[in-house]
């Protein structure tokens, strides 16, 4: 008899120093997330690690746990985590520590708790992996230069990442470009990380999803956890000039379509640029008659050489940008000077098709070469060298230029409170963040005011 794990399921056991493992189980197509304790979790540990019936229950008879652990295979087909014949699906409710939908209005405060473990702990949440820097599409704000070499990180290479990465308790891999699914061993790497039930996460244009039959039939099949694909408006035309490529409009919305029917978790991406000034708004239409999650972004890299920064959107529409986008989040809140800019390099690492390792895909500063320099070493030595001068206090001298080696959100996020000084040149990024926060202050502010009856 063997126990089948579901293709819809990512798991990972947390080992945190002097505590008990926990077991976080990710049901991705219902949106639940399970946390399994003490018993449950060493059981669960067991089938994960070896599939085999027999094998398991060889152990479950040397600890006397046969009724505890028929009763969890119950729980387990009854929350269709597991199949496996022979076995009666049934809510026992005494082996799931923790189970929370998405629709549960706790469950983002869940994730950010989650997040917050590994970040105290450093252990990595997303391991970033830019497959190559070829592209089947030529779009015009593209930040990999036109002359980039002809790399890509193959299956071996990869395999011996992720596997590094496993041991820092890493659950979520997130494969990039360029265009990722053109890389020769794509396939070959998105399966094997399914295999070890991490979070796969893939951004792409969809255009190889389109022409390849094969492909698509083959990714679905392991389950993505999120498929990110970019579209730039729904009028063909706009969008394929964006491209530079005829018919990637038609393609772009056929897949996401196909995606959708096929049961993928798909999300949408508008990036908002001076060639589709608005064209979000009809875009994220589209996406809601779907019940497909929209992102919209502005985020930008400056790439001299591509003159991409005749893409870049006014200050103004940046500013509104961030008005919208701080109705939807709450803003990070700095109490002491000697913070962390950002958790980049602790929770997240970035890998470009050249192997050079980087805090975050918006702050491209080397930490080292996976060719000479393990993860190992990324995390236990350099990265704690790094941060001595990665904090807020160390963004005094910033500001200087109109784009510089920060990324968007470091810079910006450290003057909010101040702590900065007071600096006349802001780049155009920094300018809107404050004008938004004073936006947001005011507005505060007067509905304070009002509701106390005082105006």
């Amino acid at each position: 008899m063997n126990i089948k794990i579901e293709p819809w399921i990512s798991t990972k056991t947390i080992h945190i120093m002097n505590k008990s493992p926990i077991c976080y189980i990710e049901d991705v197509r219902n949106y639940i997330i399970y946390l399994l304790k003490g018993i449950s979790c060493e059981l669960w540990d067991l089938i994960i690690t070896n599939k085999d019936y027999n094998k398991i229950n060889e152990y479950v008879l040397k600890n006397h746990l046969e009724n505890e652990f028929r009763e969890f295979l119950q729980e387990l087909k009854y929350r269709q985590i597991i199949q496996i014949e022979d076995i009666e699906p049934k809510s026992t409710k005494k082996y799931i520590n923790i189970a929370i939908s998405k629709k549960d209005e706790n469950y983002q405060y869940f994730k950010n708790i989650f997040n917050e473990i590994y970040t105290k702990n450093e252990f990595l949440i997303c391991l970033y992996l830019a497959l190559n820097y070829k592209c089947n599409l030529n779009c015009k704000h593209c930040y990999n230069p036109k002359n980039m070499p002809d790399c890509e990180i193959n299956f071996e290479t990869a395999k011996k990442i992720i596997d590094e990465a496993y041991e820092f308790n890493n659950y979520k891999v997130m494969l990039s470009g360029g265009e990722c699914t053109v890389n020769k061993d794509f396939l070959k790497i998105a399966k094997y990380i399914r295999e070890k039930y991490l979070n796969l996460y893939i951004l792409t244009n969809g255009q190889k999803l389109y022409d390849d039959e094969n492909l698509f039939n083959e990714l679905i099949k392991i389950y993505p956890s999120l498929i990110q694909i970019s579209l730039y408006s729904m009028d063909s035309k706009i969008h394929d000039m964006i491209t530079g490529i005829e018919g990637s409009h038609y393609k772009t919305v056929k897949v996401i379509k196909k995606l959708k029917e096929s049961g993928m978790n798909v999300q949408i991406a508008c990036f908002d640029m001076s060639y589709n000034e608005g064209e979000y708004k009809e875009v994220k239409k589209f996406a809601d008659s779907l019940n497909i999650d929209f992102v919209k972004s502005h985020i930008f890299i400056n790439n001299k050489q591509n003159n991409n920064l005749e893409s870049k959107i006014r200050e103004d529409n940046i500013t509104e940008f961030y008005i919208e986008y701080f109705e939807n989040i709450s803003r990070k809140k700095f109490e002491k000077t000697d913070e962390l800019i950002c958790p980049a390099g602790v929770e997240r690492l970035y890998i470009d098709p050249a192997l050079n390792i980087m805090p975050c895909v918006y702050y491209k500063h080397i930490l080292g070469n996976y060719k000479t320099t393990s993860l190992k070493d990324i995390k236990n030595k350099i990265i704690p060298e790094f941060y001595k001068t990665f904090k807020r206090n160390d963004l005094k001298e910033c500001f200087k230029y109109d784009y510089c080696e920060y990324c968007d959100y470091c810079p910006i996020y450290a003057n909010e409170e101040g702590s900065v000084g007071k600096s006349d040149v802001l780049c155009e990024d920094a300018r809107a963040y404050q004008k938004a926060v004073l936006y947001h202050q005011n507005l505060n502010n007067y509905n304070v005011a009002d509701s106390d009856g005082t105006r």
